[in-house]
């Protein structure tokens, strides 16, 4: 989404996904908006331009290209998102240049992370 306020100029929530490990369909799982720098925000503003398919009511939507790190309080159980997890308070660590969207989190890797944070493995 566009921001607003301060973060007028630059993109300032981004939905981020995992994938479907066995036919590599991204699940949204979050929104991020706390973590970057100005300077990172200026960078990744650049980048979702290069790949942006289009615009509705200051969303946009982008070719899946950009990989973000983030870190999270927890992994919780979630009707709101379609893989049925999600992300309490993410944050981005980084922008992963060095990572393809082949590299991302699956829907798999969450279910097993979410179980051991439960005690349950």
């Amino acid at each position: 989404k566009i921001g607003m306020g301060k973060r007028k100029d630059w993109y300032g929530s981004f939905e981020i996904s995992i994938k479907n490990g066995e036919n590599g369909d991204l699940y949204p799982i979050g929104h991020v908006g706390s973590g970057l720098s100005e300077e990172e925000l200026d960078k990744l503003s650049k980048m979702i331009e290069s790949i942006k398919i289009e615009e509705i009511e200051g969303e946009v939507i982008v070719e899946p290209k950009i990989v973000l790190e983030v870190t999270y309080e927890e992994i919780q159980e979630s009707d709101k998102y379609e893989c049925g997890y999600a992300l309490r308070f993410p944050r981005v660590v980084k922008i992963r240049e060095d990572k393809s969207p082949e590299d991302i989190n699956t829907l798999e890797d969450v279910k097993r992370i979410f179980h051991i944070q439960r005690g349950k493995e």
